[in-house]
């Protein structure tokens, strides 16, 4: 194995590590508000290295599946359960709020796996 290859899963695997970690050891009444919204963050870039990962191992060999669609794909999926815990978090997490939430991510995956990012560069 690579240094690369190495260096990539020993990352996936403290990203994976530091959740569990910073949720068993801190105390979110005593921390400021930017790291409150710490777990939230890393369980949108773990969710979105596993999707990521999962993409690009069953998708091997397949032309139409760019570097650029698996990251929003994998971005999409990583949205959805962050958006849904932000909104129960707030209470606002009603049916109507859920229907508003897909409605939003089905309109904006449509929307960036239509895009041709090749062309903005």
């Amino acid at each position: 194995m690579s240094a690369k290859v190495i260096r990539r899963r020993l990352l996936i695997v403290l990203l994976y590590i530091s959740l569990p970690l910073i949720l068993a050891l801190t105390n979110p009444q005593k921390l400021p508000l930017p790291l409150v919204t710490l777990p939230l963050i890393l369980t949108f870039l773990i969710i979105f290295s596993g999707v990521y990962f999962l993409i690009g191992k069953y998708t091997q060999g397949r032309p139409n599946i760019t570097k650029t669609r698996r990251s929003v794909i994998s971005g999409i999926c990583a949205l959805f359960p962050v958006l849904l815990v932000m909104l129960a978090s707030i209470n606002q997490f009603t049916t109507k709020d859920v229907i508003l939430t897909v409605g939003l991510m089905l309109c904006m995956s449509w929307y960036l796996l239509k895009v041709d990012f090749s062309k903005y560069r």
